[in-house]
């Protein structure tokens, strides 16, 4: 049986992940930086956190052999440049580009030839966020995804990203007033917001597509179409 490993699990898009590929007859771990919901789940679910370097070392030790990582952990935007600080930076950072970047560092050895990484974007990436720590994060995020796909090459592993928009279902959308949503929806081409499953959807199409690698698939109904 194949093993992924799903990195924040627990949240809106990772919980849609895990449904998705088990239903596929894909067996899915996860991570959580609750402790307290480790000891129910079975010895399929790890501690990380991904602003301590000694958590990412210590999650090696525990993961069996995997066939993917996907990484669905992530801080939603909230400061301005004018209420930010540089604590707020440093977290976007860690949790979006650091944290993922040595966590892919000290389980590659144990991602199979053949394997898939995956990481979450976003359309502020391109178009920008009121919250500058979020898009700068998210761009590099798309950064790592292509330098980390040559790299990986040599083991036959793929890396790839999808960007979504606003995502019904999220914290993001959850706390929005409705203007603001109304808002989203009108800047898409097609009216219509993606849901937690386009985006697994787009995550399990990367992940089975052998010759697919260092690519970003938009998931945001043409609120942004360029390059």
């Amino acid at each position: 049986m194949e093993t992924i490993l799903v990195i924040g699990i627990n949240g809106a898009i990772g919980e849609t992940v895990a449904d998705l590929f088990s239903g596929k007859d894909i067996r899915c771990l996860g991570t959580t930086s609750r402790k307290d919901k480790i000891k129910a789940a079975n010895k399929t679910l790890f501690y990380l956190d991904l602003e301590n370097f000694s958590s990412i070392v210590d999650l090696q030790k525990s993961i069996p052999m995997l066939n993917g990582i996907v990484f669905c952990a992530g801080v939603e935007p909230q400061y301005s440049l004018s209420e930010t600080d540089m604590v707020h930076h440093r977290k976007m950072m860690d949790i979006h580009v650091t944290g993922p970047l040595f966590v892919v560092k000290s389980l590659k050895e144990k991602i199979k030839k053949g394997g898939a990484i995956i990481f979450i974007s976003s359309v502020a990436a391109k178009k920008g966020s009121y919250d500058p720590s979020y898009a700068i994060a998210k761009l590099a995020v798309e950064g790592m995804t292509k330098t980390l796909a040559k790299e990986l090459a040599v083991d036959r592993i793929r890396v790839n990203a999808i960007a979504p928009g606003l995502v019904k279902g999220t914290p993001v959308h959850k706390r929005m007033t409705p203007d603001f949503r109304e808002n989203h929806l009108k800047q898409t081409l097609l009216q219509q917001l993606a849901t937690t499953k386009d985006c697994a959807e787009a995550i399990y199409f990367l992940y089975t597509q052998k010759l697919v690698t260092g690519q970003l698939v938009h998931i945001n109904g043409g609120q942004y179409f360029g390059n």
